[in-house]
């Protein structure tokens, strides 16, 4: 994915045969340590299926907080550098499924949202899909780009709970993305 210099410089951690993790500092307002983390999560239609977990390093727990909502003022650099991984992560795992989806698109996130919600929301949680939505434009900007060495799905999780992979259509309400690399 090539998507320019303008992105943090990230250090790299191959956890196991199957997680790797980037470390970055996003220097905004403030200085916040992110991480980006790869991990297989299963399998779908006999590949093996990583997740794209990002988020902030959370000290007190010693782990990524994909919920937390930082606002450093640099979100199209910190974008950029996620995605500069992506290459780095087929490099290393070339016949594999990426997994894709916000964290704000959980059943959870949207739950807690209405709880608290602020911005008088009546039929829809104007706060979900923001993360999900993001990647979104990124592809669909940059699609034919992208798809000489990508190919891109749609993705749902059906009623026995198992992720389905259909065809990838530009400003689909999917809130799932499936990224192989072509090989």
């Amino acid at each position: 994915m090539n998507i320019g210099e303008n992105i943090y410089k990230t250090e790299r951690q191959d956890i196991d045969d199957d997680s790797m993790r980037f470390y970055f500092f996003s220097n905004g307002e403030k200085e916040i340590l992110k991480i980006i983390e790869y991990q297989k999560v299963g399998l779908l239609k006999e590949k093996s299926l990583f997740n794209l977990g990002f988020g902030d390093y959370n000290w007190e727990e010693q782990k990524l907080s994909d919920t937390a909502i930082s606002d450093n003022q640099d979100h199209y650099i910190v974008l950029n550098t996620v995605l500069s991984t992506i290459p780095i992560f087929f490099e290393k795992y070339p016949h594999s499924i990426l997994l894709v989806q916000g964290s704000d698109s959980t059943l959870t996130f949207i739950e807690n949202c209405e709880r608290n919600c602020t911005k008088n929301c009546q039929f829809e949680c104007k706060k979900a899909h923001r993360r999900i939505n993001l990647y979104k434009r990124f592809i669909e900007r940059n699609y034919l780009h992208l798809s000489l060495n990508y190919k891109f799905y749609s993705g749902a999780v059906n009623m026995s709970g198992l992720f389905v992979k259909t065809e990838y259509l530009e400003n689909n309400d999917s809130k799932i993305i499936f990224i192989e690399k072509i090989v």
